[in-house]
């Protein structure tokens, strides 16, 4: 979908994996990257349809659509782009 087609993405940042996903009715951006060794997953919605959301918020929608493992943390940026991230399923090598 060409509306996360500006999605920003950290320069040492590589995209596993990304697909558009619904969550209840809004849309989002699902991805699984790697960076600096650590391996993790971000769902990416448009700022303007989350706004009203407050991060817990957010973070719920992830866990109800069971997309966050259990006992994982999460992480909310919002970002002057246009997009929220919910950076989650944070792994890192032993």
């Amino acid at each position: 979908m060409d509306k996360f087609a500006n999605v920003p993405v950290d320069e040492n940042t590589k995209i596993k994996k990304s697909n558009v996903i619904k969550i209840n009715d809004l849309d989002a951006l699902h991805q699984e990257w790697i960076w600096d060794g650590i391996v993790a997953e971000s769902l990416v919605f448009i700022e303007k349809d989350v706004g009203g959301l407050s991060d817990d918020e957010l973070v719920n929608l992830a866990r109800k659509n069971n997309l966050l493992i259990e006992d994982s943390q999460a992480t909310v940026v919002r970002n002057s782009s246009g997009f929220a991230f919910v950076n989650m399923n944070f792994e890192s090598p032993l």
